[in-house]
């Protein structure tokens, strides 16, 4: 599924494992990534851009998205060059946060692996940095529970020389 390209607009630049998914709010939305985030209300015909560049580079694309479960209003995007973003209303105006995933620890241009939104917090993601391409072989898993202004560490007592790439919540247990 290519969305249909702009005259004078760049070219897309879609990851070679392309983040998608389908609301659970509503299984006729559709969501992926290039370097921006595209939305389809017919099961993925008919592409719409919903936000501006979420990279931080000319090169870099899209590696992750996540919806909130508790609200159809609240997404994420990750990308391959460290760009964190997120929505609170649908997908008007989203907000960089990449900076303050950097003041919690984090490589600048590392891999958003995965993120999830947690289930009973709309505010709560936990976001799996993958960055051994940036030669930090070592776990990077964060938690914010106010939409990315702050973020802090939760890597516990995983290994020094674990690189993380997936993070997901326990369904029977929300902490």
């Amino acid at each position: 599924i290519r969305p249909n390209q702009r005259d004078g607009e760049e070219s897309q630049r879609f990851n070679w494992n392309t983040p998608f998914i389908l609301s659970s709010h509503n299984s006729s939305i559709f969501y992926c990534a290039s370097q921006f985030v595209y939305r389809s209300v017919s099961k993925g015909a008919n592409l719409k851009r919903i936000s501006t560049e979420i990279t931080r580079s000319k090169k870099g694309s899209g590696t992750a998205l996540a919806e909130s479960p508790t609200n159809a209003d609240v997404r994420w995007a990750g990308t391959d060059d460290g760009g964190r973003c997120v929505t609170k209303d649908g997908g008007n105006n989203w907000t960089a946060v990449h900076d303050n995933l950097i003041k919690a620890g984090l490589a600048k241009h590392s891999h958003i692996a995965t993120i999830e939104c947690d289930r009973t917090r709309a505010g709560r993601a936990y976001i799996c940095v993958d960055a051994h391409r940036s030669v930090y072989d070592k776990p990077y898993l964060f938690m914010t529970d106010d939409y990315g202004a702050s973020f802090e560490s939760i890597n516990g007592i995983l290994p020094a020389l674990c690189c993380t790439r997936c993070l997901r919540q326990d369904i029977m247990n929300s902490d």
